[in-house]
């Protein structure tokens, strides 16, 4: 009899936030033999699952799917299979034609939710399951649905997204962004600022690399070396609408760092810090907001002579409130904008534009030989953060939420501003033309915003270029 397929094995892809004690549970886990070997996704979740289900820590399956971008019913489903060990394939308990029933019922409350939902096999399957108490295969109910209720569904594609992003209200972010705009319209770029946290392991950061082998060689694919033993490491990252606002902070699980490092790259460059995890805590990010950014803020108050409000955009992670907290913002006249939990995908510059130039630049860069390994680290996560944190390329990451430019004159001089724009906006999933087409079709009422940019979206813009003089251009 045959075994069930099983998935193959699937790489971490985003970064894991929780508490040191979790995180030094996920690293004494992969860096496990057992996990290094895992060959099968179902190994993978069981092994980490030793180490993340414990008597003492009990990290839910939502987090542990976040990790590879896989539903929480995906990942106990896969833990169950795990406890159960191989057996072959039974045969399905079949459902009643109420049963049946049933099921295209709650597929099509599920669409007409509020925020529709677009239920996988799996999905379905868990609902089965609790509801009837019946266990059925995919393809079984795959079958149904065809042939009884092809009517009324069809099969799409779907990109996996985190849960939490992907239930993000519309209302939570239209009413954030307008916010947003309030704040940073007429602010100089130098003082619009974003901050977040990129992490790097270059065995979880790997990528399907293409290679160029010899004609005679026989297999379609190949592998590439990357080390496993290295531990993980993040760094903070400040961009502003004129590009890397400030020196960034590594972070590091060691307390000293090798001292060649310095031969290639200035210490005036970067700041190190260190946690056990090497993630970003209260501790660390007290340590960059106090002796890196408010310094920054300072001196280029002083440079300018400009004393108005600065604007930092950042995500609600808790170190960063902890942090901020402790600090006279209104004696800084800076204003602290949080973004909506889970939205950064959509609404964080960062994680729009630098963040995957950085991995795609580490993924292929090449360290000098004779470094260690926290030194080639230390120098691939510099190089990729002063190469991609252009100008350029920050302008456009904060033109992806609606933040642009203008050029104002006073007097004689011209000066630039930052405005907001909702026509520039790229990522907003509910901002999205063929989102607001479908709430139209649907009957569905559209917020201010969506129906502005549908309004404008069939008026063509006009480039509003304009002639500065050179002599006035500061």
């Amino acid at each position: 009899m045959n075994l069930k397929a099983r998935i193959p094995r699937i790489e971490i892809c985003n970064e894991f936030k929780g508490t040191e004690e979790e995180c030094q549970a996920l690293e004494r886990a992969l860096q496990s033999p057992e996990y290094w070997q895992a060959t099968t996704f179902r190994d993978q979740i069981g092994h980490l699952c030793k180490f993340l289900r414990t008597g003492s820590i009990n990290v839910s399956f939502e987090r542990i799917g976040q990790l590879f971008n896989e539903s929480k019913h995906t990942v106990w489903d896969q833990y169950q299979n795990y406890l159960k060990g191989d057996r072959p394939d039974g045969r399905p308990a079949s459902l009643t034609e109420k049963e049946q029933l049933d099921v295209a019922n709650y597929i099509q409350m599920l669409h007409s939710a509020t925020n529709p939902i677009f239920p996988t096999y799996n999905d379905i399957s868990f609902y089965i399951t609790n509801k009837f108490n019946k266990t059925i295969l995919d393809d079984t109910l795959r079958h149904i649905i065809k042939i009884k209720f092809g009517h009324l569904f069809k099969v799409i594609t779907a990109k996996a997204q985190e849960d939490g992003r992907f239930y993000v209200c519309p209302k939570d972010i239209e009413e954030n962004l307008n916010l947003l705009a309030s704040e940073v319209n007429g602010v100089p770029p130098d003082f619009v600022f974003n901050l977040d946290e990129v992490g790097c392991h270059d065995f979880a950061d790997a990528h399907d690399k293409y290679v160029i082998a010899p004609i005679t060689y026989d297999d379609s694919s190949t592998t590439y070396p990357v080390t496993r033993q290295n531990k993980r490491c993040s760094s903070i990252v400040c961009i502003s609408l004129n590009g890397l606002a400030c020196r960034p902070q590594i972070t590091i699980p060691r307390v000293t760092v090798d001292s060649q490092i310095y031969k290639y790259i200035p210490p005036s460059s970067f700041q190190i810090a260190s946690s056990s995890s090497g993630f970003v805590n209260t501790e660390t990010f007290s340590l960059w907001i106090n002796y890196v950014f408010l310094p920054h803020l300072h001196n280029l108050r002083q440079q300018t002579g400009y004393r108005g409000r600065a604007v930092l955009i950042l995500d609600g992670y808790l170190p960063h409130k902890n942090s901020l907290s402790q600090i006279d913002l209104q004696g800084e006249n800076l204003i602290i904008h949080y973004l909506v939990p889970h939205s950064s995908n959509q609404t964080q510059p960062l994680d729009l534009v630098i963040f995957g130039l950085m991995k795609r630049f580490m993924n292929d860069f090449k360290t000098p030989e004779k470094l260690t390994a926290q030194s080639k680290q230390l120098y691939k996560i510099h190089q990729a953060i002063y190469r991609c944190c252009t100008p350029i390329n920050c302008r456009s990451a904060f033109r992806a939420i609606g933040i642009n430019t203008k050029h104002e004159i006073n007097g004689s001089q011209w000066f630039e501003v930052a405005i907001f724009n909702l026509l520039s906006i790229s990522k907003v999933q509910c901002y999205q033309i063929s989102y607001i087409r479908e709430l139209i079709n649907n009957g569905k009422q559209l917020t201010p915003n969506q129906l502005f940019i549908y309004q404008k979206s069939s008026i063509p813009q006009t480039d509003d270029n304009q002639r500065i003089r050179t002599s006035s251009l500061h």
